[in-house]
């Protein structure tokens, strides 16, 4: 990889791909699998990991990890 690019960001093909690779990579040993990626996008998919149904049908459910958690891993 390149670690300057003298001629701009037309000499740069897959800088964003590599980095979105690594984050990816780093998601992935925190165990928030799985994780699909377009270029720079993250789609993290997760499952509820219990549920609570209360008496008005409201249905609250909890995951093991959410935003905040996967934010603070990637900052």
């Amino acid at each position: 990889m390149d670690p300057v690019f003298p001629f701009g960001l037309a000499t740069t093909p897959g800088v964003q791909g590599c980095i979105a690779d690594a984050t990816i990579n780093l998601l992935n040993s925190w165990d928030a699998a799985p994780v699909f990626k377009w270029v720079d996008d993250f789609n993290i998919m997760h499952e509820s990991c219990r549920t609570i149904t209360h008496k008005d049908g409201l249905v609250k459910y909890f995951y093991v990890y959410e935003l905040a958690d996967v934010i603070k891993h990637t900052a």
